[in-house]
């Protein structure tokens, strides 16, 4: 359960996980829930919010994120915007920089 922006110890990681991951395909979960979930410790739930957001928003707020694969999975996402992209290509981390220009050189090409 998500109290106070702080994931508690009575639902896992793992719960999450599934809510995330099948937002697209059932559970719809809207832009304040998955903000409440950017709020984890966890790397790996922000990283299924990243897959999963269609909010350029959630997604500019976790190209800043800490860990580089959570910002290359950002980089992935198809509703990143240019913007964010941009500075992503710029990411000390050449995971993530190369990444974010591979997709910048598509929207190019389109």
């Amino acid at each position: 359960m998500v109290a106070n922006g702080t994931i508690t110890a009575n639902y896992s990681t793992q719960y999450y996980l599934t809510l995330v991951a099948t937002s697209g395909d059932g559970i719809k979960m809207d832009d304040e829930s998955l903000k409440k979930l950017l709020k984890s410790e966890n790397w790996a739930i922000t990283a299924a919010v990243a897959e999963n957001s269609t909010s350029p928003e959630i997604l500019d707020m976790l190209a800043r994120h800490k860990k580089w694969i959570v910002k290359a999975v950002v980089a992935e996402n198809p509703y990143t915007s240019e913007k964010t992209l941009e500075k992503l290509a710029k990411d000390e981390d050449e995971r993530v920089s190369a990444t974010a220009r591979k997709r910048l050189e598509s929207l190019l090409r389109q």
